[in-house]
């Protein structure tokens, strides 16, 4: 990684008035300073050039330490030498990379300390003095000495990205899109949006990522890279927050390094998605193989494109979140979980959502177009799904609708909105105690009180098509398919959910945690990048 983005800039050389000339062991200038948040520093500059000329060119170094002339050395540049350097009346910036990048910590004191190797009788350098001291985190020291209100001029550098692994960036949410609070929230975070810098540094796959709730990168999130793909910049993650709010920022770090987590780690993909029963992002490309879609839950309720038939698999495609899979009607393409029991609602509360975008406008010699059904063949039809409503009547077509269905009981709310305008959509079933919501883009646009019976099949749960795998396919679009039984979401919930799905790049302010996507800006005053590091 370049070790080119600034931290810290005093940069008054327009008004320096005083050099200092440096020019022997004994004696030692430092310039203290203090980083506004905990990150690694590089390399630095400082401004001036070589000073009286000696017998030789002079020899230097520069340090950090934890006390003017005296302390522990943190950090050490190579050797600087006078040697082709311009003189003192064409100042210049000058610049030198540490030994080993080191930690800098957030509020605490630090010197930047300019050492001679060489003797009296070599050249000098003069490193310029600031005397209007407006640098307000340090001042000058000639040996042990502080002189208030004089400051040197100099630089201080982070890999690209910075932050204590070479990042870290920030993701703040738009207060606007998010309603109420939420516990345990998996935000969704589209890495399209993420600055150049993050894809120079992070790994292909993103297996190095790591998410935090704090700008000291102390308290990790669990997240899931579903891609990271460094040949496109692009890429989908998740990342589970215990708090969500419109308050809320995530701290992404990256070292391009890191392996990644194992599935079932404290961090890793399951415990994103440990309130939900089943989830399918759909990004994989099927041909029939078992358990070829994966349940990121972690269950095990893989599904299997085309039931183990590869001309009835459906094809990836760009979907709403990341990518989808496109369902052909002729083909009968459908994915089946093959799960069965496991996967029944009985009374329970549940809730269950998808994208879909339907490619049809008219009419389906079919009726319907399923984007999730686990129900049974046979009459009555007993179990729970969602569709679109693509019948004869022309009234009807293109709205959607959720079903709760018993032997006595069907549980039907739909919309009074059609959808079948060749756009995504997303559609959620919503069962709190006995009420029933068919909630689409983040909207109820059906109701249904009195649903109590129990709903139980034996049929397994499929995405695109009917029970029987021959009829109501999904002509269009679908992707991102959840399941969660026990529990349902709020509404708040759910319409923040829309959003942050339907809209990534407005639902978050993506940049580095320096503010700037690491950028370096001269100012005549103190630099932090745009406020934090």
């Amino acid at each position: 990684m370049a070790c080119d983005t600034l931290v810290i800039e005093y940069d008054n050389s327009a008004h320096a008035n005083s050099q200092e000339n440096l020019g022997t062991t004994s004696g030692s200038y430092t310039q203290s300073f203090k980083v506004p948040t905990d990150t690694d520093v590089c390399a630095m500059s400082f401004y001036g050039g070589k000073g009286t000329v000696g017998t030789q060119p002079g020899t230097y170094k520069f340090e950090i330490r934890t006390a003017p002339n005296s302390g522990s050395i943190l950090a050490t540049t190579g050797t600087l030498s006078t040697a082709g350097m311009a003189a003192y009346t064409v100042p210049a910036w000058h610049d030198l990379a540490f030994s080993a990048p080191v930690t800098l910590t957030a509020g605490t004191q630090y010197y930047l300390y300019l050492k001679a190797l060489s003797g009296s009788t070599n050249d000098v350098i003069r490193w310029f003095l600031d005397t209007t001291g407006s640098y307000t985190d340090g001042v000058f020291y000639r040996n042990a000495s502080a002189f208030s209100g004089q400051d040197m001029n100099f630089r201080l550098f982070k890999e690209a990205g910075g932050g204590a692994s070479g990042s870290p960036y920030s993701a703040t949410v738009n207060s606007a899109k998010v309603t109420g609070t939420h516990t345990n929230y998996p935000a969704y975070i589209d890495l399209a949006n993420m600055p150049a810098d993050f894809w120079t540094t992070v790994a292909n796959g993103g297996g190095d990522i790591r998410c935090y709730s704090d700008i000291a990168l102390t308290n990790e999130l669990a997240r899931e890279v579903v891609s990271c793909d460094t040949a496109t910049n692009t890429g989908e993650l998740h990342v589970k927050v215990p708090t969500f709010d419109g308050t809320t920022v995530i701290y992404i770090d990256v070292d391009g390094a890191r392996s990644d987590y194992a599935v079932g780690a404290t961090y890793g993909r399951n415990a994103v998605w440990s309130d939900y029963k089943l989830v399918y992002h759909l990004k994989e490309t099927g041909n029939g193989t078992l358990g070829e879609y994966v349940d990121s839950t972690g269950n095990g309720y893989n599904g299997q494109g085309g039931g183990g038939n590869a001309t009835k698999t459906p094809a990836k495609i760009a979907g709403k979140v990341g990518d989808g899979q496109d369902f052909t009607p002729t083909d009968n393409d459908y994915i089946d979980s093959n799960v069965d029991n496991a996967l029944d609602v009985g009374t329970l509360d549940y809730y269950h959502s998808s994208w879909f975008k339907t490619s049809r406008a008219t009419a389906s010699v079919n009726g319907s177009e399923f984007t999730i059904n686990k129900q049974n063949t046979f009459s009555p039809y007993a179990g729970y799904y969602a569709e679109i409503l693509m019948s004869s009547n022309t009234a009807d077509q293109g709205k959607v609708s959720v079903s709760h269905r018993t032997s006595t009981l069907k549980s039907t709310p739909k919309s009074a909105t059609k959808y079948n305008d060749g756009v995504f959509h997303m559609l959620c079933a919503r069962k709190v105690a006995t009420t029933l919501q068919c909630v689409t883009d983040g909207a109820v646009v059906g109701t249904v009180a009195g649903v109590s019976a129990s709903v139980s099949t034996t049929r397994t749960f499929k995405v695109g098509i009917n029970p029987s795998t021959a009829h109501n396919q999904m002509d269009g679009v679908i992707d991102e398919v959840r399941l969660m039984i026990g529990a349902a979401p709020s509404l708040d919930w759910i319409s923040t959910e829309y959003n942050n799905q339907n809209d990534a790049s407005t639902f978050w302010t993506i940049a580095s945690a320096g503010g700037g996507g690491g950028t370096p800006v001269t100012k005549n005053a103190p630099f932090f990048g745009g406020g934090m590091i």
